[in-house]
């Protein structure tokens, strides 16, 4: 689990199994790591300045003041933005 440090949340190796490779290409040495070494650590000042839980947005806001109003329900762009991602799937796969 990520520890809280000076720069805020660490990666330590906690533990370490030298029988499975990490790179399956022989062209990458694996890395020396010990355990205790940070492998990633997270600088706050990165972090965004508020996060929010929820976002809710007015449409009538966007009709009213620039004259839009949206052709897409969000049920079936949703679906348009699922089958796109879908084709990514099958073209890359993963």
């Amino acid at each position: 689990m990520p520890q809280r440090g000076a720069f805020g949340k660490k990666g330590i190796i906690k533990s370490i199994n030298r029988n499975i490779p990490l790179f399956q290409s022989s062209n990458i040495p694996n890395p020396k790591f010990d355990i205790g070494d940070i492998i990633i650590e997270v600088n706050p000042r990165y972090y965004r300045p508020t996060e929010v839980e929820l976002l809710i947005g007015n449409p009538q806001k966007a009709k009213d003041g620039l004259d839009w109003e949206a052709k897409t329900k969000f049920d079936e762009l949703a679906k348009m933005m699922a089958k796109e991602d879908y084709k990514k799937v099958l073209k890359k796969g993963f």
